[in-house]
């Protein structure tokens, strides 16, 4: 009988504080649509604008075939860039691109559609909130008067295979990027695993370290030199506007990011209040004819890394004397967390490498001078919220919380494209030219745990993760 009342008591206690938790989540998924900002903000919301808006510009981002990468590569591709999709499973990337070849195309017929219903006698076409605003995939209600023409060469999405957890592969994907592609002007280092049963990458690491950090530290080096070039022909070609770009938003990377560690009183302390990036949509009835996004995108120079890190970087620890966790029992939560926090410090320490040079001159010759003189690449970080994208299904023991979030995620928790957002943020905001080295969520900085800062961790992050490299270098030159 008592083991019986402690029973139904323990799942009374499971059951409400499950339901607080997703009350709780509910409300925090709520959160900014940088895409539909970008639309109301254009002059003009033609397809056609929409559509040239990143033309000329080229976008590659890992683990792009579910969820928030393919969310990503998918607006981008509507905005006009290259997209190159980098997975590991070719049939399933295959499959991802034709299926945004046909949505994206769908979406334009159903312009041509609507010009052809209403242009009977006139070239142009209503666009009730449903033509214009369809192309991001969001409903925005703004009527508009605009002409429709044609859009050639539209969309550019192409697949090219690599597996993060191998980093053979990973040479040979670079090796075919710098080879075919003349640009990159966003990396987005998106694809990531969670697994429940502990194994090794092909070089021998733990296997969430070895595709979550590694293979990411290591594609993100050898792409450093196409991602500089592009800078550098951006602000060749660049012709200054008369923008406001928002003079208040700090220009360099936090002179004390070297200087924090775990000792400092509070994240807050070393990120000014008046320093915070905050993004802030416009108000209903504000006069959106005083400001062109389009315009403010298109004189983006600097090259971008954006690195999908996660709020569970908090939980996580980096033992460098059990790295790849031979010791003890292995717990998933606890390994994809430390990933995530090597995520933030990995951003942090290349952020403060790409201003000194420092320790990238096998990669970037002279990478200071560059990046000061000759152009910049920037690199953050973000948490893009708690987002149901089918990733937890390698974990295959029964968890309560893994059956509530699969049972009940997609009412109160984030969808890809809802969790994509920041993503889309830290790729295109204007605001964030020159920023580097900051945390962000729900399209703002954010202050992420004051051990991803610590300056000497991630100084033995990078000279660990440098060793593994070099190590796998030499043994197959």
């Amino acid at each position: 009988m008592l083991l019986k009342l402690t029973t139904y008591t323990t799942a009374i206690i499971g059951v409400t504080i499950s339901v607080f938790i997703l009350i709780r989540q509910f409300l925090l998924s709520r959160n900014r649509d940088y895409c539909s900002f970008i639309l109301k903000n254009l002059q003009s919301s033609s397809v056609t604008s929409v559509t040239r808006l990143l033309r000329g510009r080229t976008v590659i981002v890992t683990g792009a075939n579910s969820g928030i990468g393919r969310s990503a590569a998918l607006q981008l591709a509507k905005l006009g860039a290259r997209v190159v999709l980098a997975c590991r499973n070719m049939d399933k990337a295959n499959e991802a691109r034709v299926e945004m070849i046909q949505e994206i195309k769908k979406e334009l017929l159903v312009a041509q559609d609507a010009h052809d219903e209403h242009c009977d006698n006139s070239n142009q076409v209503t666009l009730n909130g449903t033509v214009g605003s369809s192309i991001l995939g969001q409903n925005v209600a703004r009527p508009k008067i605009v002409e429709y023409q044609s859009v050639p060469d539209y969309p550019e999405i192409v697949v090219k295979r690599l597996d993060l957890s191998d980093l053979a592969s990973v040479r040979s994907f670079a090796k075919g990027i710098l080879a075919t592609e003349a640009r990159c002007d966003i990396l987005v280092n998106n694809g990531g695993l969670m697994h429940s049963k502990y194994s090794c990458t092909e070089q021998g690491h733990e296997k969430l370290f070895g595709t979550n950090h590694l293979g990411h530290f290591y594609l993100t080096l050898l792409l450093l030199p196409l991602l500089q070039r592009t800078a550098e022909a951006n602000k060749k070609d660049h012709v200054p506007e008369s923008v406001d770009r928002n003079s208040e938003r700090p220009q360099e990377i936090d002179e004390g990011l070297r200087q924090r560690s775990t000792t400092d009183s509070s994240p807050l302390d070393s990120h000014p209040s008046e320093d915070k990036i905050v993004f802030k949509p416009e108000m209903e009835g504000e006069n959106k004819s005083t400001r062109d996004l389009g315009m403010e995108i298109s004189n983006n120079t600097c090259s971008r890394i954006v690195v999908v890190a996660s709020a569970m970087h908090k939980y996580g620890k980096l033992d460098f004397d059990d790295i790849n966790l031979t010791k003890g029992g292995y717990n998933y939560w606890k390994v994809y967390s430390a990933s995530k926090l090597a995520n933030i410090l990995f951003t942090n320490e290349l952020a403060w490498r790409l201003k000194t040079g420092e320790g990238l001159e096998d990669y970037l010759p002279n990478p200071a001078q560059k990046n000061a003189d000759s152009g910049c690449i920037t690199v953050n970080s973000l948490h893009p919220g708690i987002v149901v994208t089918g990733m937890n299904r390698n974990i295959d023991t029964f968890d309560i919380g893994k059956w509530l979030f699969n049972k009940f995620g997609t009412i109160v928790f984030k969808n890809p494209y809802q969790g994509s957002q920041t993503t889309m943020y830290c790729a295109l905001a204007p605001e964030l030219e020159g920023v580097s080295g900051k945390y962000f969520g729900d399209c703002e900085e954010h202050f992420s745990s004051p051990k991803s800062h610590d300056s000497k961790m991630a100084k033995l992050l990078w000279d660990y993760s440098m060793d593994c490299v070099r190590k796998f270098e030499k043994e197959n030159s």
